[in-house]
């Protein structure tokens, strides 16, 4: 516990004041015309008809009863610890209450064949045994961070949960982790705009979008959908500007960066990642003109060297793949046939 100072008090009279056993404390006057002007109400160690009594006690200025430091005294003033643990509230308070068992009843009988005053010990050892530090988190929940050395599938991470000491955190693949303070605060940092490459996809708001480059102060990128509409946005030669560098920007989620694409493609667009460009997907003919023609070739192959069943599944099947594959190129079928003398149906 910190030791009291009036000085420290006066500038937050809201902290609690205890004295050195643990025992709860009002000051009443602090000005008081005596050497010792601090007043105080103490909580007595006694029980009374009405309960709990209050002493009257005054104090030097430094929380001393005696004053000068010399003696050591259990009335002397502390700061209650304002983190203070559960299990220390519950150990001072049973020690007040075996103590004030002990006075109002000297033979009182034990407990589970325990003395009271070994169990009194036994809890004042139990208050020097100090807790180990408590470790507080660098991040918190909801930050992104960035390492420079881990395996890439933990390179960009969100912390989406804290407990215990351990981070519990979600890569922007999908993969899930669970982490001590140490192991990661050592290892990453906060992830900022100033991280992000050519490419990558990232959110501001209701945009997510591919990410070009930092112009000036200014945050550009090749497309983005607008989650409000659901629609897709072609950016590309329009120098679209997503926010300032200080607005929020953040990586993806898996779910996220799937969206983006899938809306993409709906649009009839695809992304070449390696020249960074956005392209216009072609209403390419899935059946060319020399699978067409091959088709023929082997309809005739089949009529004139097989026999029996082998020759009827193998013409049926050909007649299969070319309606599944082939129907939209059905005048060029039918002018080839002519011009070959082969009759699809045979």
């Amino acid at each position: 516990m910190e030791k009291f100072s009036l000085e420290k008090w006066l500038q937050d009279k809201s902290r609690k004041v205890v004295t050195r056993d643990g025992r709860e404390v009002r000051i009443i006057c602090w000005d008081a015309k005596d050497s010792k002007p601090i007043v105080a109400l103490v909580l007595t160690r006694s029980i009374s008809r009405r309960g709990f009594d209050e002493l009257t006690i005054n104090y030097f200025n430094d929380g001393t009863y005696y004053g000068g430091g010399v003696n050591e005294d259990s009335l002397d003033l502390f700061f209650a610890d304002e983190d203070e643990s559960e299990d220390e509230r519950i150990r001072k308070a049973l020690i007040q209450g075996l103590s004030e068992l002990r006075t109002c009843f000297p033979t009182c009988p034990t407990f589970g064949g325990v003395e009271v005053e070994d169990i009194l010990d036994w809890l004042d050892k139990k208050s020097e045994q100090k807790p180990a530090d408590k470790v507080e988190p660098k991040f918190h929940e909801g930050d992104w961070i960035i390492s420079d050395t881990v395996n890439k599938d933990y390179q960009i991470c969100k912390i989406i949960g804290i407990k215990d000491g351990n981070y519990t955190i979600e890569s922007i693949y999908g993969y899930k982790g669970y982490n001590q303070f140490e192991e990661f605060d050592n290892v990453y940092r906060l992830w900022t705009i100033q991280d992000a490459k050519d490419g990558n996809v990232l959110v501001n708001g209701s945009n997510i979008f591919i990410f070009s480059n930092l112009s000036s102060t200014r945050v550009m990128g090749y497309c983005h959908i607008n989650l409000d509409d659901g629609r897709f946005y072609d950016d590309k030669g329009k120098n679209e500007c997503f926010g300032l560098i200080d607005a929020v920007f953040t990586p993806t989620t898996k779910e996220q960066y799937f969206l983006l694409f899938q809306k993409m493609k709906e649009a009839g667009y695809e992304w070449d990642a390696e020249k960074k460009e956005l392209k216009k997907i072609e209403a390419n003919s899935i059946w060319s003109e020399d699978d067409e023609a091959f088709l023929y070739e082997a309809i005739y192959a089949v009529k004139n060297f097989f026999k029996g069943c082998a020759q009827d599944e193998l013409v049926h099947w050909l007649k299969s793949l070319y309606e599944s594959k082939g129907k939209n190129n059905r005048s060029l079928y039918e002018s080839k046939g002519k011009n070959n003398r082969t009759d699809y149906r045979c």
